[in-house]
Parts: C-alpha cells; structure tokens; sequence
C-alpha cells in the first residue's frame, strides 16, 4: 500500500520513475522503522542486530538483482551512474562510521575503560551523523538523475509532446486515481507498519522473556520475518 500509494502519487505530479522510486523506497523503511522502534523497549541489542541483518538482506537483494542486468560490451552491469556515484559515496560514509562505532564499541568493551556503552547524546549525535548522510546521498541522487534526464532529453532532441509522452510510459502500468484515494492507501499502509511493528515486538518479547532465547538469536529470527 505505501508503495502504490507513491507510485500514484509521483503519476499525478509528474514526477520521473528515478523519483518516484527513489520516494518508494523511503518509503518501504516504515515497516521496518517501526519494527525496531518497538523493539527498543524489549532489547536494545535486538533492535541493533535487526538493523544490521535488514541492511544486510537489502544489500543481498540489490546485489541479485544487480547481476541479472544487462552489460555493457566491457562486461559491466549498466547500472545508471547517478545511482553507482551516489550508492557508492554514501557506503564509503556509512562504512567508514560504522567502523569508528565498532572501534568505540571494542573500546568501551575493555574492562580497564571506565566508559562501559554509549549514553543517549552520543547515540543522537551517531542518528544525526547517520541522517545527514542519508539526507546527502539522496539529494546527490535525485540532482544527479535530474542533470541526466536533461541530457537524454537534449540529446534525443525531444519535443515537449514527447517528453510527456515518456513521462506517462514510465507510470502506463500504476492506475490513476485521486487524492483522496492516495491518502486512504497512505493511512492503511502506516496502520499496518504500526500493527504489525506492535505484533512483531511482543512475539519478540516471547520469545526472549518466556522462551529464553538469546537477543541474537531473536534478531536473526525476526530479520528472516521481515524479508
């Protein structure tokens, strides 16, 4: 429902499909965003692990799909550049913060550092850091696409009739529909991430609590759920 909902959405506003799945896939994180925001309560250490697992699934399934794109006469997959430019930008930021975390974290860990974990103004300087990562990369992103859709349409020489024509292409499977239709799929597709992020933590809760199973081992059950 999020997803169609945005889809019908970037259709009425003319949006490009590079947008408009740009938008889809931030978007499709609210499921997710709020599975982890309830498992906090229960264990934070689950909520950590879940995070890590989901991105590495995500990474997984890019990965596949990567490789069953076409090639280029030199081999390589053709993957649009914006996208390879910005995707690359923004793993050697998260990587490189992840790896400062980690180093903390190994740190902190030693039995002689008077520091034991982090307190709540590092972790909201570390969501910060994080968000305007994020933030960057999809501003790069969408400019990026923009400069190359410009080029495609100089370069093919398109009229104004045929640049809308290419426009509708990219939407001629998502149904049109009105506003108020979009905002009825936008309320159920967020009631749903919300009851169902609800129902995941307290099987969480089960599961650690009453079955005694460990944080890690919950975690990688409930990345499995969420894939």
């Amino acid at each position: 429902m999020l997803v169609t909902a945005t889809e019908r959405f970037a259709a009425r506003m003319g949006w490009t499909h590079y947008v408009a799945g740009t938008a889809s896939e931030i978007l499709s994180t609210l499921p997710e965003l709020v599975v982890i925001a309830f498992l906090v309560p229960v264990s934070p250490l689950t909520a950590f692990i879940v995070t890590m697992v989901t991105i590495y699934n995500n990474t997984l399934v890019f990965s596949i799909y990567s490789f069953f794109l076409p090639k280029n006469y030199m081999g390589k997959f053709l993957m649009p550049k914006p996208i390879t430019d910005a995707g690359t930008q923004v793993l050697i930021a998260g990587g490189a913060l992840g790896l400062v975390l980690g180093v903390v974290m190994l740190v902190l860990s030693s039995s002689g550092h008077p520091k034991q974990g982090f307190e709540a103004l590092d972790l909201a300087v570390v969501a910060v850091l994080l968000l305007i990562i994020f933030v960057v990369y999809l501003y790069k992103l969408v400019r990026d696409i923009g400069k190359e859709e410009d080029d495609v349409q100089s370069t093919l020489q398109l009229t104004a009739q045929e640049m809308e024509e290419r426009q509708q292409l990219a939407f001629k499977n998502v149904e049109r529909c009105g506003y108020v239709q979009i905002a009825l799929l936008l309320i159920l597709g967020v009631l749903g991430a919300v009851l169902g992020g609800e129902s995941i933590a307290e099987f969480a809760s089960l599961v650690i609590d009453e079955m005694g199973v460990s944080g890690i081992v919950a975690a990688l059950i409930l990345a499995v759920l969420l894939a």
